[in-house]
């Protein structure tokens, strides 16, 4: 940066207002919709202004990259490893909560170029090792650091893309925090013998067809994102006429919404039974979170990579779609009613300001740790998920416990 008052060249003061465009037109549209005539528009110049600097839109992106999200990414690593210091992290918990509670762009910039950045080859082969690096870094000096940042990241998707916006998150952030100090430095064991359980779904009152179209959707999405996924791709993988998808959906957005509702509600019997077979087999204390050890080691499955990829690709269009966004919103707030039903608490009583970022944190985690998962940083092996789960298990109970409006079953 200059010094105060250093006037910039042209040429970089130029290059800078581009670069702000850009980031804007990737918040506001997503790094898919970003084109050179907006961005244009944005900085009052000509498109050929665009193309002389740059080849094309990828080339903008790598810039953006290295320039904005990059020096973000080490920023807020470095506030994560600083949080997790019970005394002097005061400070850096209060930093990143105050970041979360209102759509911070430099964060969802962040977030939609590592997700973009995976399924773009171009993108790929700066993001990837630069990401993987400053990651393992940062995890090198704090063990299980790979966790804290991915609930970070996924309460920036997940409070954008459900529309949770202007909630206090520093107590999830004080939580996180504490559960990854207690993390031992050995990393732990896995306890679980059988091969990585399996959460893929799918939705008994589904016929054939819409069984093959939800595969279908996830399958192109997960290789080229939302706004790419045309129909007819979608009706070429899925081995169906594209007439036919036309007479049970009114358009992609349609079709999307629909397969989009049956993944995300995942059959919460599917899901009780997969935590039930790892309560069986652990043989050790997990603090009440067996659900959450059993979910994460699903999630990370191999055999669960597209429905993974789907979520996360759908999170990320609907911070930028209002119509998803309403659709998700519903998914969750129906999931927290079933929460409250679940753990005998008074109706609403999750739903209220001081409740709801407890309930959901964890179901946004979800998003950080598929990005992670797609770099290769955490996998169903990994091995601090237990104690982290665990500790974050045991610090849940005790607040369950003491609320006036929650009746712990059993209890």
């Amino acid at each position: 940066m200059p010094r105060s008052g250093t006037k910039l060249p042209k040429s970089e003061a130029t290059r800078l207002r581009l670069i702000d465009c850009a980031v804007a037109e990737i918040v506001e549209s997503g790094p898919d919709r970003l084109g050179f005539t907006a961005i244009a528009r944005r900085a009052g110049m000509s498109t050929g202004a665009l193309y002389a600097r740059y080849e094309n839109s990828d080339e903008l992106l790598l810039e953006v990259w290295l320039n904005r999200a990059l020096p973000v990414l080490r920023e807020l690593l470095n506030d994560l490893g600083e949080a997790v210091d019970k005394e002097s992290g005061v400070a850096a918990r209060l930093r990143i909560a105050q970041r979360l509670t209102v759509p911070d762009p430099e964060l969802l910039l962040l977030a939609n170029l590592l997700i973009v950045g995976r399924r773009n080859e171009t993108l790929n082969e700066v993001i990837a090792p630069s990401f993987v690096d400053a990651m393992k870094k940062a995890a090198g000096q704090v063990p299980g650091l790979e966790i804290f940042f991915g609930v970070v990241l996924g309460i920036v998707l997940g409070s954008a893309g459900v529309g949770f916006i202007g909630l206090d998150w520093s107590g999830p952030v004080a939580l996180t925090a504490k559960s990854v100090a207690g993390i031992p430095a050995h990393g732990g064991h896995r306890t679980d013998p059988d091969p990585e359980p399996e959460t893929f779904f799918r939705p008994i009152d589904a016929d054939e067809v819409e069984q093959r179209l939800f595969d279908a959707v996830a399958a192109v999405i997960a290789k080229v994102g939302v706004d790419r996924a045309t129909v007819s791709r979608i009706a070429r993988t899925a081995d169906i006429n594209p007439a036919s998808i036309y007479l049970r959906y009114e358009d992609k957005d349609a079709l999307f919404r629909s397969a989009v509702v049956h993944v995300m509600r995942m059959g919460s019997a599917n899901n009780k039974s997969l935590v039930e077979k790892y309560k069986q087999q652990s043989r050790a204390d997990q603090g009440g979170s067996e659900g959450a050890v059993a979910m994460f080691r699903g999630n990370a499955s191999k055999g669960y990579e597209s429905i993974r990829r789907l979520r996360l690709e759908t999170m990320l269009a609907a911070t930028h779609d209002p119509d998803l966004r309403r659709a998700t919103n519903a998914i969750y707030l129906e999931a927290i009613a079933e929460t409250e039903e679940s753990v005998g608490a008074v109706k609403g009583s999750l739903t209220g300001g001081d409740g709801l970022p407890f309930i959901t944190f964890s179901r946004f985690s979800f998003f950080g740790y598929a990005t992670l998962c797609e770099y290769g940083l955490i996998d169903v092996d990994y091995p601090h998920f237990e104690a982290f789960a665990a500790n974050i298990g045991r610090t849940m109970m005790k607040m369950y416990a003491s609320s006036p409006n929650v009746t712990i079953p059993g209890k």
